[in-house]
């Protein structure tokens, strides 16, 4: 089974686009899966001061959309999410501003919740991961 992720950047310079990956959302089956990088966003933070309140708000908003989501999943009648691959492919056409959604990439396997942190720990939770081995 094919799982769809959306690598979220916070873009530093639309110049030049210079850009932080800070967060992934990853659909596989029935499933999401996000996290954000608490490293990486207070490094976002840091390098733009102006818009750190701005960041914080929009990661928070787009967490508890997301457990919004999987609370509906709950339910006897159980509605599509909001969160689909349509909706990511929509957030990386539109989301032009100093976040951004990359476009849907496919993997060719089916993930749970350990294969997901691995995946994010090893591809964007990098820097916290340089500092747990040290």
């Amino acid at each position: 089974m094919k799982s769809f992720y959306s690598i979220i950047r916070y873009v530093n310079n639309s110049v030049t686009n210079e850009n932080l990956a800070i967060g992934i959302v990853m659909l596989s089956g029935n499933s999401i899966f996000y996290n954000f990088s608490k490293e990486k966003l207070s490094l976002a933070s840091k390098l733009n001061k102006k818009s750190a309140k701005l960041l914080s708000f929009i990661v928070d908003d787009i967490k508890n959309s997301i457990e919004a989501d999987k609370g509906n999943s709950k339910f006897l009648f159980q509605t599509e999410f909001n969160y689909n691959l349509e909706f990511l492919t929509k957030l990386s056409v539109y989301s032009n501003n100093f976040l951004q959604f990359d476009p849907p990439t496919a993997i060719n396997m089916e993930f749970n919740e350990e294969l997901f942190n691995n995946f994010f720990s090893t591809y964007i939770d990098v820097i916290g991961k340089v500092r747990r081995e040290k």
